[in-house]
């Protein structure tokens, strides 16, 4: 990734997980999976970890399209791994 690119999206990692804090729970799954995207190229494994703490959010306030984007990303980061045994 070059330099330039990489610095860019540290800023928005770091926006991102600011929000996070400020933003009531019930609204986290989409700042969530947000943090996923960002995250899929850089760490697969962190990306499935913000993606599921987004897919358990998004079901407990019934949040359909956020749980699905969650459980799409869950399976990128596992492409990116190259495990597809999960």
């Amino acid at each position: 990734m070059p330099l330039a690119l990489w610095a860019e999206n540290t800023e928005k990692i770091d926006s991102l997980e600011d929000r996070l804090e400020q933003t009531e729970q019930s609204k986290r799954a989409k700042i969530l999976n947000e943090l996923a995207i960002e995250y899929l190229a850089i760490s697969p494994e962190q990306s499935r970890s913000y993606s599921n703490n987004a897919l358990r959010l998004a079901k407990k306030y019934s949040q359909s399209s956020d749980e699905a984007l969650a459980l799409k990303l869950i399976g990128k980061a596992y492409h990116y791994e190259k495990d597809y045994e999960n």
